[in-house]
């Protein structure tokens, strides 16, 4: 069974206000493979400094992923990084 949840990143980061492409009509295949990628926002996350922020990505393949792809983290404190995510062509 997939997992349908994603844990252990703690109560005060804002995991998940945004989640970003999942349509890949939508532009929600990132890395062009076919499967739909996912980007969840956590702006509060301090792991760049107080309230950096952070931002998952998951890309998408023929089995759920447990841990992200790929982790980008606010340059400083105060930053939020990851409150909005956002997949355009």
């Amino acid at each position: 069974m997939a997992p349908d949840r994603l844990e252990g990143f703690g109560k005060t980061v804002g995991l998940g206000l945004v989640v970003a492409g999942d349509d890949p009509d939508f532009a929600g295949d990132l890395d062009a493979d076919g499967y739909a990628d996912v980007i969840v926002g956590a702006y509060f996350s301090s792991a760049g400094g107080s309230q950096a922020g952070r931002a998952y990505v998951y890309l998408g393949g023929s089995s759920v992923d447990t841990a992200p792809d790929v982790v980008l983290t606010g340059a400083a404190a105060g930053d939020q990084f990851g409150y909005l995510a956002v997949v355009g062509r």
